[in-house]
């Protein structure tokens, strides 16, 4: 127990000095000794306008108002000195300026008066939302930020200026935000916006209103003006010459409209006896963010479209004309393929689509020598459909030894979407990618919603 309360007495020795250290704390009485480091050899308690102070504190607070000069002179012992709060009222200008030129090592840190209002030390967001304000106001501003230097963000919203004198008030601030109202086409829109939309407004001027303007906004990442009356050339122009900024517009074609941003569609969502043809498929180059594409049981054949839609990763084209698949080749991204019932002869481009994972070639036009020399090389497919394919028993039996663990469908007179084509982890992704609900084998896509299971799970 002794040698505890001798411990216990010697670590109490060496804390209390360090806490009595700390900003504020009562200096020690006289004739005791300070054990523990200090900052310096001279290191010790201080006065400033009455209050004691460590002089190896880094940062003190005082009160307002204050003379410069005086207290230049109170903080010279302070060598370890990095901080000077003053609050509790404003700081006038020349008082500011001649305490940083004294003391240039010091951040000095005071309640500021700006515009007739008084902003506490450590403002980080300044608003004047809603307050008429001349170019003499903001000159006055601007000189306030200096002092008040902890500002993030000062809000003009409403002040009734142009976006141009507000967008160079932004420049010469720095780092600080400016946040103000940009008129565009009878609308207002905030210059912190990261998305605008224009959508149903008619742009008559080729955009020139819009473009003065962007240099107002300072977020901006995305503009959509669905229907404004430029065409998909114009449109495309605009979106190139701004590499930062997204332009996102609609295009028409037959009964459909597709959004340039979509990242899927398919023809029969919820219609299925309007035809469609490759010509009109055309508009979908625009449309560079599909990932899943349904053009399926219609009348498309020339595919040239797709070399302009490189991130596909599922495309169904079953029961189209389709005879020529080397646009296919160049989709690199490709995860699902249905062409199942087209007239596709050659089946060698679907060898450059090297992240296929499932593959439905049934009845296809393709013969045996081709279709079996095409997919014989696909090693990289995990699901392949071939039912009613010219490949002899011989070839199929081969190409079963050929890829050993991919699932082959090829009974010569089987459904396409038999089996377990529609009752996998990958179908179900694939009608997810399509924001569509889950269908039986042999339904088409009319059919009403249903579970995950199979009918029959035998």
């Amino acid at each position: 127990m002794i040698r505890k309360m001798i411990l216990a007495g010697i670590l109490a020795a060496l804390i209390s000095p360090a806490l009595s250290g700390c900003a504020g704390a009562a200096p020690p009485t006289a004739g005791t000794e300070v054990f523990g480091p200090t900052p310096t050899p001279e290191a010790h308690w201080a006065e400033v306008r009455g209050s004691t102070f460590y002089t190896g504190d880094s940062r003190i607070t005082l009160s307002a108002p204050v003379d410069a000069e005086t207290l230049l002179g109170e903080l010279e012992p302070f060598k370890a000195l990095r901080t000077v709060i003053i609050t509790g009222g404003p700081v006038d200008s020349d008082t500011q300026d001649a305490l940083r030129q004294g003391r240039s090592d010091l951040d000095f840190r005071c309640d500021t008066e700006i515009l007739g209002r008084v902003w506490p030390w450590d403002t980080k967001t300044l608003s004047l939302a809603g307050e008429p304000r001349s170019e003499a106001d903001l000159e006055e501003l601007r000189a306030g930020l200096e002092r008040l230097r902890g500002v993030e963000k000062v809000d003009l919203t409403g002040c009734g200026l142009g976006a141009d004198v507000l967008s160079s008030l932004r420049a010469s601030l720095g780092g600080v935000d400016v946040e103000f109202t940009v008129p565009l086409y009878g609308q207002e829109y905030s210059s912190e916006a990261e998305e605008i939309d224009l959508s149903g407004i008619p742009v008559q001027d080729g955009a020139a209103e819009l473009e003065n303007a962007l240099p107002a906004f300072s977020r901006l990442s995305r503009v959509v003006m669905c229907d404004c009356g430029l065409d998909s050339e114009e449109m495309d122009a605009l979106n190139r010459r701004y590499e930062d900024i997204r332009f996102v517009w609609s295009v028409h074609f037959g009964i459909w409209t597709v959004r340039t941003d979509a990242t899927n569609f398919i023809c029969n969502r919820t219609y299925n006896r309007s035809s469609l043809y490759s010509w009109q498929c055309r508009e979908l180059r625009w449309c560079t963010d599909l990932i899943a594409l349904d053009l399926g049981h219609k009348n498309v054949e020339d595919l040239s479209f797709l070399y302009d839609l490189p991130h596909l990763q599922y495309l169904i084209l079953a029961e189209d004309p389709v005879r020529d698949l080397t646009p296919v080749g160049s989709l690199k991204e490709l995860k699902w393929l249905e062409i199942f019932w087209t007239r596709a002869e050659d089946l060698t481009p679907l060898t450059e689509c090297t992240a296929l994972r499932d593959l439905n070639v049934c009845y296809v036009y393709a013969k045996g020598d081709n279709a079996y020399a095409a997919l014989s090389q696909m090693s990289w497919l995990e699901r392949l459909w071939c039912c009613g394919s010219n490949m002899s028993e011989a070839q199929i039996g081969q190409l079963r030894e050929d890829l050993p663990d991919c699932e082959i469908f090829a009974d010569r007179f089987g459904e396409s979407t038999g089996s377990t084509w529609r009752y996998h982890p990958h179908y179900y992704e694939m009608r997810d990618a399509f924001e569509m609900y889950y269908m039986n084998s042999g339904e088409d896509s009319s059919a009403q919603p249903n579970s995950r299971l199979p009918a029959d799970p035998g």
